[in-house]
């Protein structure tokens, strides 16, 4: 590689397709990373189309106990080292926890904590050799407080923005930027799948749906300034701001209604 190395998980569609088209933007080559390699390949020929950045593709389900492995196997086999990690991928379900199956509970830990929590720690000790590194870490809004329907993906979040805030503590004056990048609603793939597409979530006027391409700026933009945290969205940071002064019941009453299915 000619340039410092950017790993994306969740690069093939929303927030990580954007994500990669701003760090491609800003000179760095590319390692992304999702289930969908044909989607891959797809934003590779189209960064590639218009600059020098180089990228390179690499298919694995995320939520496999052995992501890490291969993706880890991956980088050895070619003596790369990663400057930039962007742990993006994230799963969501929206329904009764009851009604959820237990296949897509183990799955949505699997990729939005443990694989999380094994990729970083696997390069951590490479992003440390260097003599700066960057980790964007991407949580939610959802992180913020409890979010009845989807009880596991907002606990799961919620682990995301404690463990990046805590390393950005760790390792602040080690040389390695941790931020941790809390998007609201944002006009991906994510709602469908996720069966949030018909939710007031998602059709609230009050809260507003962002572009991925906004939040992935807002998000690269923040990495580079040295920021613990982004919320990206006037809305979105004024419904955060007041959830912290807000009472839990009340707190509770509002996020059902927005997601209830």
């Amino acid at each position: 590689m000619k340039n410092k190395l950017a790993l994306i998980t969740g690069a093939s569609s929303g927030i990580g397709w954007q994500l990669a088209l701003q760090l491609a933007s800003r000179g760095y080559d590319l390692l992304i990373v999702a289930r969908r390699e044909e989607r891959l390949q797809q934003l590779a020929e189209q960064i590639t189309k218009h600059s020098q950045t180089q990228v390179l593709v690499l298919g694995c389900d995320l939520s496999n106990t052995d992501a890490v492995d291969i993706i880890d196997n991956f980088l050895q086999q070619r003596s790369l080292q990663v400057n930039v990690l962007v742990n993006n991928a994230g799963l969501g379900d929206n329904r009764l926890f009851s009604e959820a199956s237990a296949e897509r509970i183990q799955q949505m830990l699997q990729v939005n904590v443990d694989t999380l929590v094994k990729l970083t720690y696997r390069l951590l000790p490479q992003l440390l050799a260097q003599p700066s590194s960057y980790i964007l870490n991407v949580a939610s809004t959802a992180a913020l407080q409890p979010i009845p329907y989807m009880a596991v993906y907002a606990a799961s979040k919620a682990f995301v923005l404690s463990f990046s805030e805590a390393l950005y503590a760790e390792y602040k004056t080690l040389g390695v930027q941790v931020t941790t990048l809390c998007p609201g609603p944002t006009s991906t793939e994510f709602s469908s799948i996720a069966r949030l597409q018909d939710s007031e979530l998602f059709n609230s006027k009050a809260l507003g749906v962002l572009s991925a391409e906004f939040v992935a700026r807002c998000g690269v933009k923040a990495l580079f300034a040295n920021k613990r945290r982004v919320i990206p969205g006037w809305r979105q940071k004024f419904l955060a701001w007041l959830s912290w002064f807000s009472p839990s019941g009340v707190n509770l009453a509002m996020t059902k209604k927005f997601t209830q299915p």
